[in-house]
């Protein structure tokens, strides 16, 4: 716009040097030079007009935002220490499937950690709630006989007092502590009517909990065809967990329960490196057994592991193992520091000179197990001005299967350019 007023100012110049003087000064000369100067200063006039209104009505230029380099937050390995024999894995509450395992996927005999699917399925059919102690269930002769078959098989047993009775919550205590197979007949024919139902009713349990490798053919474990494998296990060890009146029975020392007394739990773990269960298991074929978990502080989160060891020689020698085992996964769950509250992860830079940087608004942590692979990737908006804590943009971060979502803000704003700046860049 310049370069016209300057062109147009010109052209009047130099058709003034074409007036001969003396006709410069005439009245009737000065009127149409007058009325020539006002013409051109009104086009003039009219053009700033025009080219104001258009710089001043239109929007500000979009500014693109700038991605900021982040740093890596890849954590080391780690690796569980596993035993020799058999198989087994580990898992964790929150945390899908499998974290690790060794052994393969094999199924085999679990011995008497088939006495937890027995509670889990008679609990659907009876349930408990907390610490409630459930209704009574009155001894007969048949629990006699119950006693008097298990003991023949060699089975752990504890007493019957035909007549007397118990609660749901003792009869599962006598069942899991101990390892009373007698009572697990007890409880689940209580349950449901017979052995044949229950059978039937804990097939159905299992597909509907998705442990597809695991199969029951007593409610005790005794037969080598109870079997199920790491993988299946491990969840239903969360299973366990998830229900607060197993898991708490699960992690009782002891116990006194009617018309038995005091019984102790198998389980001589609990206390040790945070084990709260889960279920011992021993026979000749399944070898010694263990599905246990154990609970520990990560950061501001307590995480319970659960983990599985099959196949051992003997019980004594497989609780050294698991507790070699605990203590080298462990460690390998770590609260991580995802996003600080204040990191930069883009900047907008205008053409007229102005900047904003989008940060996050919050801290933002996660506990991971081992290497669990973490990547961030953000979105950001283009923006033409804006104030200082919007939302423009968010980081989506990937921590293994997990999502998890960070809004961005903006830590100042920016304007419209002024309008010199519009009108030297329209």
């Amino acid at each position: 716009m310049v370069k016209y007023l300057k062109k147009a100012t010109n052209n009047l110049s130099e058709k003034m040097k074409d007036i001969p003087n003396r006709y410069r000064f005439r009245p009737e000369y000065i009127r149409r030079r007058r009325l020539i100067a006002a013409g051109i200063v009104a086009v003039i006039l009219t053009v700033v007009i025009v080219v104001a209104s258009l710089v001043l009505s239109s929007t500000a230029p979009t500014t693109s935002p700038n991605l900021t380099n982040l740093k890596s937050l890849a954590q080391s390995a780690t690796k569980p220490v596993w035993p020799s024999y058999g198989s087994g894995a580990i898992g964790a509450i929150g945390f899908d499937g499998v974290l690790a395992e060794y052994g393969g996927q094999s199924t085999r005999p679990i011995a008497s950690i088939t006495k937890i699917i027995t509670a889990l399925v008679v609990l659907e059919a009876k349930p408990l709630n907390g610490n409630e102690s459930g209704p009574s269930i009155t001894l007969t002769q048949n629990d006699q006989r119950i006693y008097d078959l298990a003991v023949a098989a060699g089975a752990a047993v504890k007493p019957v007092t035909v007549g007397s009775s118990m609660t749901e919550r003792e009869m599962i205590e006598a069942m899991l502590l101990p390892s009373a197979a007698n009572y697990s007949e007890t409880l689940a024919m209580w349950a449901y009517g017979s052995v044949d139902e229950y059978l039937k009713a804990a097939d159905n349990w299992l597909v509907t909990n998705n442990l597809i490798q695991t199969k029951v053919v007593d409610t005790s474990g005794l037969l080598p065809e109870n079997i199920s494998n790491p993988s299946d296990l491990i969840n239903l060890g969360k299973l366990v967990v998830k229900n607060p009146s197993l898991a708490s029975i699960v992690s009782l020392k002891k116990a006194t329960i009617s018309g038995v007394g005091e019984v102790s739990n198998s389980n001589q773990l609990l206390g040790v490196l945070g084990v709260d269960g889960i279920k011992t298991g021993t026979t000749s074929e399944a070898g010694a057994c263990m599905l246990f978990s154990s609970v520990i502080n990560v950061g501001n989160e307590k995480i319970t592991i659960i983990g599985v060891l099959l196949g051992a020689d003997d019980r004594g020698g497989q609780n050294t193992d698991i507790k070699a085992l605990l203590s080298s996964v462990q460690p390998g769950f770590k609260s991580v520091k995802l996003v600080s509250r204040g990191q930069e992860f883009a900047e907008y830079k205008t053409a007229w000179g102005q900047t904003s940087k989008l940060i996050s608004n919050k801290d933002t942590s996660s506990v991971i197990w081992s290497d669990t692979p973490i990547s961030i990737t953000v979105q950001a908006d283009k923006v033409s001005t804006l104030k200082s804590g919007e939302q423009k943009g968010e980081a989506t971060i990937k921590v293994g299967a997990k999502v998890l979502k960070q809004p961005l803000i903006t830590d100042g704003s920016i304007t419209s350019p002024n309008i010199l700046w519009r009108l030297t860049h329209f």
